[in-house]
């Protein structure tokens, strides 16, 4: 039996080689014992075989190990990856609060600004209208004491006329019944130089 054949050419350290030496003694454990004659050729193609099929159990496993380490590496950088788009989306979700928060207190300020200017100038044109109301009511307040002293002075003006009117007939009246009178007395005198 040769002690190691030539697929441990194949082996790279010495904990494989003494991996496979030992697969190659439990495939020969049936078969070989000292004091007893050598193993058929067909046992020790048995035993390669056992050796053969432990090996690529071996490596199975040391795959399966291998696919499972990647797997929970790419499990843990995939959670990594998430839990660091989590955070940026966090933080981008936070930024936009504060940009529509700095928005909207912008807004609030522009929209105050403009409603204190709308009432001031709601204020300087009411004042502008009283001003102008109070000075038609002015005008309007001379424009009829205006009429009402022309009324008065045309009453008084008419009623000095007609008290002059009625003095200048009374006169008349006077004077007419004075001559009336006179004439009468003439009338008499004559009246009485002839008796």
């Amino acid at each position: 039996v040769d002690s190691i054949p030539q697929e441990s050419s194949k082996l790279s350290t010495d904990e494989e080689a003494a991996e496979w030496l030992w697969g190659v003694s439990e495939g020969l454990a049936g078969v070989v014992k000292f004091g007893e004659p050598e193993p058929t050729r067909e046992e020790i193609e048995a035993a390669k075989e056992n050796a053969r099929k432990a090996e690529e159990a071996r490596k199975a496993e040391e795959e399966r190990l291998i696919a499972e380490k990647k797997a929970e590496e790419e499990r843990v950088e995939a959670e990594r990856l998430a839990e660091v788009e989590r955070v940026a989306a966090e933080k981008k979700a936070e930024e936009e609060r504060v940009i529509a928060e700095k928005k909207a207190e912008e807004e609030r300020v522009i929209a105050e600004k403009k409603a204190e200017e709308e009432r001031i100038e709601a204020e300087k044109k009411a004042a502008a209208e009283r001003i102008e109301a109070e000075r038609k009511a002015n005008m309007e307040r001379i424009a009829q004491e205006k009429r009402d002293e022309e009324e008065r002075i045309l009453a008084e003006a008419q009623r000095m006329a007609a008290a002059a009117k009625k003095a200048e007939e009374e006169r008349i009246e006077a004077e007419k019944a004075q001559a009336e009178q006179l004439m009468r007395d003439e009338l008499e005198r004559q009246r009485v130089a002839k008796l």
